[in-house]
């Protein structure tokens, strides 16, 4: 076979390698997490612990430019962690937790280990805005609450009223 057609077809595998990749909805599975990307947004999961998974959430075009201010201490131990693909989804599990998120949407759900949903993203929007000149994000996020669920300590019953 001749260099030629060698690299003809080394080229055609690796594209069609890059095809089944989109296909797939976008993920790549990191060492300590996933990271998903939509249409808008990254989505990256981090799994510093079995019961704790950490989600952070850019717009496409930016780059994060400084250290996290609220994470200090990255992990003293490896977490084992598993991830598998649903239709439409991927799910990273712990021994304790899972975490799913959609690949067109980029919802995130947490469930615990036999499935029940804990919380499940209703929505999000992230804009720029420029603030005393410096440009940043103006975030908001819902969430689907259950019937009987209650939030506590966010300023909701000011004028007496709780719920």
């Amino acid at each position: 076979m001749s260099n030629i057609t060698r690299t003809i077809l080394l080229s055609l595998v690796f594209l069609t390698s890059l095809t089944v990749f989109q296909a797939k909805g976008n993920y790549l599975k990191k060492d300590d997490g996933i990271l998903v990307n939509t249409d808008s947004v990254n989505i990256r999961l981090h799994v510093p612990g079995e019961n704790i998974i950490r989600v952070e959430c850019r717009l496409i075009q930016e780059a994060q430019k400084h250290q996290s201010l609220v994470v200090v201490n990255s992990p003293q131990e490896k977490v084992r962690w598993s991830l598998r693909e649903e239709p439409g989804a991927v799910v990273l599990t712990t021994a304790s937790l899972q975490a799913k998120v959609d690949l067109s949407s980029g919802k995130v759900q947490f469930l615990d280990t036999s499935g029940n949903i804990l919380l499940k993203e209703n929505g999000r929007e992230i804009n720029q805005v420029t603030v005393i000149g410096e440009k940043t994000n103006s975030i908001r996020q819902k969430f689907m609450l259950s019937r009987n669920e209650a939030i506590y300590g966010l300023g909701q019953h000011q004028e007496g009223n709780m719920n």
